[in-house]
């Protein structure tokens, strides 16, 4: 299947992933191959001797969600989510108005701003996803948002929105002609659960994705606790692109070497010290090396 798939995609473009050191296969999986196929308009990522390919018309790179609210506010008020938005007027915080539902398009794993502003004293919105998806706010598995009331402004706030699949399966890769769906699991937490993937989806091919701007990740939601805990997984951005994470099994360091290419390096922890600076972590040799480079240019 996969050489079949291979056979029918164009040359536009080549990704290119290379496993630098088989060391970290053994360390990290317990196997004795490893391996990286790459392919022109999609790639499989092999470990444990074996992968799965196919033509999924079912595998969706992103979701259709829809949202509204009811809200008290002093005036006219807009809540809105990834270029869409919608709104009602207010009478001085005195009843609650519901707005009209909108929907919108999400990437999946892929953190959004929610908005609601200006002048709200109590938000109630109010999310619906697709049947095997979950959504978390703020780390916290749930479709709602509830602010307590208050004065005129009380309500006004950002909310980060994430929509999951339910069940990932982490053995099987599935792609379209001439799209790119990728992942790099980054091992577990201490807890057991998943420290969640690296993840880059793009329906097309384009130059964005030979650069980290096309890379998602979305760190695992925080457990309730008393006191509360901080997150289990460190990220760092330097203008809302992913820089480094920093998981309890390893650290990934995203760097760009030119405008066509970047490497994602992989580090154990016994192998990285604090930051510096209170920004990047330091870190020794990295255990293995994958890197994205546009081979060819891209045509229309």
């Amino acid at each position: 299947m996969a050489k079949q798939f291979f056979n029918q995609l164009n040359s536009f473009s080549k990704l290119i992933i290379r496993a630098i050191f088989l060391s970290w296969a053994r360390w990290r999986y317990g196997v004795t191959a490893f391996g990286i196929l790459a392919i022109s308009g999609g790639f499989l990522f092999i470990h444990n001797r074996s992968a799965k390919a196919q033509m999924a018309e079912d595998c969706n790179l992103d979701v259709e969600v829809s949202y509204y609210g009811r809200m008290c506010a002093q005036n006219a008020f807009t809540i809105s989510l990834n270029g869409s938005s919608t709104g009602a007027g207010g009478i001085n915080c005195a009843t609650f108005t519901q707005t009209p539902t909108v929907k919108t398009r999400l990437i999946l794993n892929k953190p959004y701003p929610f908005v609601a502003a200006s002048g709200i004293c109590s938000t109630h919105v109010y999310f619906d996803v697709p049947p095997g998806y979950t959504m978390e706010i703020d780390g916290d598995e749930r479709t709602m948002i509830h602010s307590k009331d208050g004065i005129p402004g009380d309500g006004d706030g950002t909310w980060q929105v994430v929509v999951k699949k339910e069940c990932a399966c982490d053995d099987e890769t599935q792609v379209k002609l001439d799209s790119v769906n990728w992942s790099l699991n980054l091992g577990k937490l201490q807890d057991g659960r998943s420290a969640e993937s690296i993840h880059l989806r793009e329906k097309m091919l384009s130059a964005t994705i030979y650069t980290p701007a096309a890379l998602i990740y979305s760190p695992p939601g925080v457990v309730p606790t008393t006191p509360p805990l901080p997150n289990p997984v460190d990220v760092v951005t330097v203008g809302g692109v992913l820089r480094q994470i920093y998981a309890p099994e390893n650290l990934a360091d995203i760097v760009t070497i030119n405008a066509n290419e970047y490497e994602i390096r992989l580090y154990k922890p016994a192998d990285v010290g604090a930051k510096t600076g209170g920004y990047l972590f330091r870190y020794r040799r990295a255990l293995v090396s994958l890197e994205s480079e546009k081979s060819q240019p891209i045509r229309n």
